[in-house]
């Protein structure tokens, strides 16, 4: 897959995240040269992030800019215009508010957070991309809960969530690619809701072949 071309803004504490505002708009770079001097103390590297989830996933680029995660809300124009936000390993246990207001999203990852529920995410209508490997969200994913409301969602990895049920009800029928290994999956409910799915990952379940097969 080809690397992205958009710019990349590292959140010091909160992740990095993609804008869609071209690079040479003097708005913004009026923006990051305030906010790089407001947050100066927090630089720390400008190492690449990646957002992998397999080998064939995408990745961000190079992160040439710092911000602290206050800037996501003390610039709410910034906010709206960012394409791809990765917020993984973070510490919290619930997404933050300012997260679910960035509507032009269409990459998110919030892996390695020990989330409990996504209400809210279904605010992203133009989300094409969700890792949430690594959250708490078994046992069970709500059906015609957030996640079923994304219908530009085309990939999505729950795995090692501590879920026990695959429910289709609980996801979007626009779905191509779906990694839900490292669960304790044992029973799959509503599996036509899934019959776009061209890459499937269930290893490490509990599932026998037939429950495989109905997929």
């Amino acid at each position: 897959m080809d690397r992205p071309t958009d710019p990349v803004v590292r959140l010091a504490s909160y992740g990095s995240f993609t804008t869609s505002v071209p690079r040479a708009c003097p708005l913004c770079a009026k923006r990051a040269r305030h906010a790089r001097s407001v947050t100066a103390t927090s630089v720390a590297t400008t190492h690449a992030t990646q957002m992998t989830e397999e080998s064939d996933a995408p990745t961000t680029a190079d992160a040439p800019t710092f911000m602290s995660f206050i800037t996501l809300s003390t610039f709410p124009s910034l906010a709206a215009n960012l394409s791809k936000l990765n917020l993984r390993n973070q510490g919290f246990v619930q997404v933050p508010a300012e997260v679910w207001a960035c509507e032009q999203l269409t990459q998110l990852d919030i892996g390695g957070n020990p989330v409990t529920a996504l209400e809210g995410i279904q605010a992203l209508g133009k989300l094409r991309i969700f890792f949430a490997t690594g959250c708490k969200l078994g046992p069970v994913l709500p059906p015609d809960g957030p996640l079923a409301q994304l219908r530009s969602l085309t990939m999505l990895s729950i795995a090692d969530n501590g879920l026990r049920v695959l429910d289709g009800a609980a996801l979007p029928a626009s779905l191509e690619w779906l990694i839900a290994k490292q669960n304790q999956l044992a029973e799959v409910r509503n599996a036509h809701r899934l019959c776009r799915v061209r890459k499937l990952g269930l290893a490490h379940n509990q599932l026998n072949t037939e429950m495989v097969r109905a997929l």
